[in-house]
């Protein structure tokens, strides 16, 4: 292992300081938290099973409420945790952005 100098060492800790603040952030959280859902979703739910199926079927909004309603308590948890976490993504997506526009053309 190489040895830091005392630059190198007052650099990595500045660094340090700098991820572990923004991993605090909520922003952050709600990634992760969508990235979960989204990856147990995807070992719970078979996606090409679920695409060949709608298209067999007429209507995909009648195809999903049928879908829903028929599959396991724990999968329907996961699908409106998924969707929950997805939403609040978009409205802090939306502020974030809204609140940089109002500061850059005030």
């Amino acid at each position: 292992m190489t040895q830091l100098t005392l630059k190198g060492r007052t650099m990595f800790g500045v660094y340090l300081l700098y991820i572990i603040r923004r991993l605090r952030s909520p922003f952050v959280g709600e990634i992760f938290a969508l990235g979960v859902f989204s990856f147990l979703l995807s070992l719970l739910v078979s996606v090409p099973h679920v695409i060949s199926n709608i298209m067999l079927t007429r209507g995909s909004y009648a195809f999903f409420i049928d879908a829903f309603l028929k599959t396991h308590t724990t999968v329907k948890l996961l699908v409106v945790s998924a969707l929950l976490a997805c939403g609040l993504f978009v409205r802090n997506v939306t502020v974030f952005t809204m609140s940089r526009m109002k500061q850059r053309f005030v």
